[in-house]
């Protein structure tokens, strides 16, 4: 199933009505999932809303860059990951890297 299902389905086995979701299924990535996000809620720079993201703390940074240039005010919540040292350094490795190719990208934009 896609993210979107699994975090629809434990949303509902958490009390969230099923009305209440809107599903976001055609993103592949992180900015293609904030996009399409804006794009369904009718949010851009003009008419910027508030959201909350709920992510792995190493990617909160990145995610809430994301999501103000696409006009979300966003406040961010570090879901709890697993202590497992080897994953904390190859997720803030990982992430650190993709932070600096998003840094160049909007420079050479």
């Amino acid at each position: 199933i896609s993210e979107a299902e699994c975090m629809k389905r434990w949303l509902m086995d958490h009390g969230i009505e099923e009305s209440r979701l809107i599903k976001e299924d055609q993103s592949e990535n992180t900015r293609e999932n904030v996009r399409n996000a804006a794009k369904i809620l009718g949010v851009n720079r003009e008419n910027p809303s508030q959201a909350v993201v709920v992510s792995t703390g190493f990617h909160l940074f990145r995610s809430k860059k994301i999501c103000s240039a696409e006009g979300f005010q966003t406040y961010g919540i570090a879901a709890k990951m697993p202590e497992i040292p080897f994953y904390h350094l190859n997720y803030y490795c990982r992430e650190f890297a993709s932070v600096i190719k998003m840094y160049i990208q909007e420079i050479m934009a």
